[in-house]
């Protein structure tokens, strides 16, 4: 893998916090800061906890891993910090300018000298396979993206998030069956495959950021 990827596996074991720091460090070496660190280790955690599941289930490896961590601390790179942090809706200016975000974390680690797969995830981690996401009418053609995707949605739905009513926990086996009802995210195949066995090994209660 390209230097920034080798360097980043052999951090991601141990943990989120020393593979944001060595993201940070690449990127202050290109003029760029990583922004809202308190939220972003959150929320990393957060998708971390529940890719550890699968890695240990053998459904993915190391590599696969090491992506889906840097993509989560990454998720976010270029939305505003009160936008991110903002409780209940946004706004139509608010919800635009989130629309930005993509294509400004796939040319940080375009920068950064990461792979294009990589750029393109990143690009492409808020549509659908109904093309109904961002950017309008693109499609998410890797499974490996999918697999993120479907993460990243069961994380953000098990645990706090200020956009929903005093946080909105949702119990992880209704959260992954509004992911299956939601026949144009990703194929019902991933939450079958990938989001079912982490809800088996999951307190039911709420998530534990």
């Amino acid at each position: 893998k390209e230097a920034v990827m080798g360097d980043f596996l052999d951090v991601v074991e141990t943990e989120v916090p020393k593979a944001y720091e060595l993201l940070q460090k690449k990127a202050k070496e290109i003029g760029e800061n990583l922004q809202h660190p308190k939220e972003t280790l959150k929320r990393a955690r957060e998708v971390w906890s529940l890719v550890k599941i699968l890695k240990k289930e053998g459904m993915v490896d190391e590599g696969l891993a090491a992506d889906m961590l840097m993509l989560a601390l990454l998720d976010n790179f270029g939305i505003n910090t009160n936008i991110l942090q903002k409780p209940g809706r946004l706004n139509l200016n608010e919800a635009k300018e989130i629309t930005k975000h993509p294509q400004k974390g796939a040319e940080l680690v375009q920068r950064l000298g990461c792979s294009k797969e990589m750029a393109s995830w990143l690009e492409t981690h808020h549509t659908r396979m109904d093309g109904k996401g961002y950017p309008s009418g693109t499609r998410p053609d890797s499974e490996k993206l999918q697999i993120y995707m479907a993460i990243r949605n069961l994380a953000a739905m098990i645990n706090h998030r200020p956009y929903r009513v005093n946080g909105g926990l949702i119990p992880p086996s209704k959260a992954v069956n509004m992911l299956k009802e939601d026949q144009g995210f990703v194929p019902p195949i991933i939450i079958e495959k990938y989001l079912e066995p982490i809800i088996r090994s999951y307190p039911e209660q709420t998530g534990n950021a």
